[in-house]
């Protein structure tokens, strides 16, 4: 999947990218029968402003399409989200460093979060992953919300390797919750009702 977005990239994208309807649901089959059997499943590429969004639909909604009686006995990659990996049972491929360049010199994505030098987030999610590792995509009963919440961003020219987005406000959706074995989390809170809810990616870095 090198496309972060559904549709011709030679077109700006405008709508919800959701990966279930990617291909009127074709690129969600495929996925499920590759995954079904590979030792390991990336989610691959994203843009690093709508990572946490888009990696998390597509995770979930591969999960939430594996049978628990299918032969699928392999892991997801959920690539650079240390905190999805933790919270679902999945592995990390991290590609980041303190001393990540800038732009400029890598031209990878505009990153707002300063993720790629945010560290502290990785090592929790490795002591995580020593209490409870990753785990295989059939292992236990995956339960998704059925909201889905949404974050969006604008693309200026040079912000994205994607550059097929320039100029294009992209509209990324994922559900609000999920969880593999245990029940949805409930979220308590005086404002959940507003419509300007999005994902949002956690940033607690500067907590150490």
């Amino acid at each position: 999947m090198r496309c972060p977005y559904p549709g011709d990239e030679s077109l700006a994208f405008h709508g919800t990218a959701a990966f279930a309807a990617w291909g009127d649901g074709s690129v969600l089959r495929d996925s499920v029968r590759i995954a079904s059997f590979s030792d390991v499943f990336r989610t691959y590429d994203v843009t690093a402003q709508l990572s946490t969004a888009t990696t998390l639909d597509r995770a979930v909604q591969i999960l939430a399409a594996v049978s628990p009686s299918a032969d699928a006995t392999g892991i997801i990659n959920c690539e650079d989200e240390p905190y999805i990996a933790a919270g679902l049972g999945l592995m990390m491929g991290i590609m980041r460093h303190p001393l990540w360049l800038n732009r400029e010199e890598t031209g990878m994505d505009y990153d707002p979060y300063d993720y790629r030098r945010r560290i502290s987030e990785v090592t929790r999610a490795v002591r995580w992953h020593r209490i409870a590792p990753a785990f295989a995509m059939n292992a236990g009963t995956v339960v998704v919300d059925a909201r889905r919440l949404q974050d969006r961003w604008r693309f200026a020219k040079g912000e994205s390797w994607a550059d097929w987005v320039t100029g294009a406000t992209v509209v990324q959706g994922a559900p609000a919750s999920a969880a593999r074995g245990l029940a949805l989390p409930v979220v308590h809170g005086d404002d959940l009702s507003q419509p300007e809810r999005r994902i949002v990616r956690l940033d607690v870095h500067r907590q150490g």
